[in-house]
């Protein structure tokens, strides 16, 4: 079939290609949502690794969801997707085992990105140009949506919040005594490789000048197996309360919308706070906010130095489901200028990149975007 052609197919059964990780499969959404705004009579399934698939609960106009085991497991998987006879396969995880599963599923058309990693390319019969080396990944994914014909929005990007979340949600704020009226901002200080995570310490410190400046009640987030660092920041923090493990990941975007704003590494709670249009002030080190940063339609917000920032907020309002401030969003990136930089190391003697941001810093940062917020919410009501 010939490139030329592909805007004008027309399949019945689609497979989407995204297992992981969390913060990439929020980067995707924009695109599903443009396939499926230009394919609205297709059956279009979501291929997701187990552990992230509940942040795809509610998701509007999402068929299915083909559930993958992260070892082991894939013939199975390769069943369930040759059963589903898809008529297009759409892989945006770019990898060798992604591909060889757009291959196996049977889909007469296979579409991917030109810069795919590990030989996936191989295995598509449509591979979309990638223009530029540095583009966000939502933006990136977005060109596999525009090949096919999809008018692809970039701030079409917010997650689902269920009902049952929200009750989940609620009452873990509820059991963490959080008043109703407080500025709520959150604290992410974990993240999967060491070399994201800005030293324990220097959140607490944030925590405490945030919590004098603002009045503020805190939350520490993470997951189960983040609960000791979790921990160890809240009991830095008078009043602070550490929520690890007590949340399942179809609550997070319950969570974040919830908050005034966060401060946090680069990893995936950012990135779904992002998606929910939250204010985000994000400590980076070792990577690269033009592609990963949490996500501006159109722009990255990105500061170097160690007391250089700078921030654009997200257009359009913020999402109707109890978001306790801004009514928009703004992002903060706090970076420091090493020559070293971004090196994408997971492994580092010295961590310059992360040392040189100080604590006043980010207090500063996300004090801003709580005022900011108020100013707007101020406005909106004198209109």
């Amino acid at each position: 079939m010939a490139r030329e052609s592909l805007a004008a197919i027309d399949p019945a059964r689609i497979l989407f290609i995204k297992p992981s990780s969390l913060g990439d499969i929020a980067h995707a959404v924009p695109a599903f949502n443009a396939l499926r705004r230009r394919f609205p009579a297709a059956a279009i399934s979501w291929l997701v690794f187990e552990e992230f698939a509940g942040i795809l609960e509610g998701l509007p106009g999402l068929d299915g969801v083909i559930v993958a085991a992260r070892r082991g497991g894939w013939r199975e998987v390769l069943r369930a997707v040759r059963e589903r006879r898809f008529d297009l396969a759409v892989d945006l995880q770019d990898l060798f085992r992604s591909g060889w599963l757009a291959r196996g599923s049977g889909a007469p058309i296979r579409v991917g990105l030109s810069d795919a990693r590990e030989g996936a390319g191989l295995f598509y019969t449509h591979r979309v140009p990638v223009p530029r080396r540095t583009m966000h990944a939502a933006e990136r994914y977005g060109l596999a949506a525009e090949a096919l014909g999809g008018r692809f929005d970039p701030a079409d990007g917010v997650l689902p919040v269920t009902p049952a979340a929200k009750e989940r949600v609620d009452k873990v704020l509820q059991e963490a005594e959080i008043q109703d009226g407080v500025p709520l901002v959150g604290l992410a200080p974990g993240g999967r490789w060491k070399t994201k995570r800005w030293p324990p310490e220097r959140f607490a410190l944030a925590g405490r000048e945030i919590r004098s400046r603002l009045g503020a009640a805190v939350v520490v987030i993470g997951s189960a197996g983040e609960a000791g660092l979790c921990e160890t920041v809240a009991g830095g923090i008078p009043g602070a309360v550490s929520l690890a493990g007590r949340t399942v990941v179809s609550d997070l975007a319950g969570l974040a919308v919830r908050l005034d704003a966060l401060l946090t590494n680069d990893c995936g709670f950012m990135h779904v706070a992002a998606a929910m249009r939250v204010p985000v002030a994000a400590v980076f080190g070792p990577t690269d906010p033009d592609a990963v940063g949490p996500y501006v339609p159109g722009r990255v917000p990105t500061g170097f130095g160690p007391r250089s920032r700078s921030g654009l907020p997200a257009p359009g309002p913020g999402p109707g489901f109890g978001n306790r401030g801004t009514g928009g969003a703004a992002a903060r990136v706090l970076r420091a200028a090493v020559p070293c930089g971004p090196c994408r190391r997971r492994t580092c003697w010295h961590l310059t990149c992360l040392e040189r941001i100080g604590a006043d810093e980010a207090a500063d940062a996300v004090a801003s975007l709580v005022e900011a917020g108020r100013e707007k919410q101020a406005v909106s009501a004198a209109q």
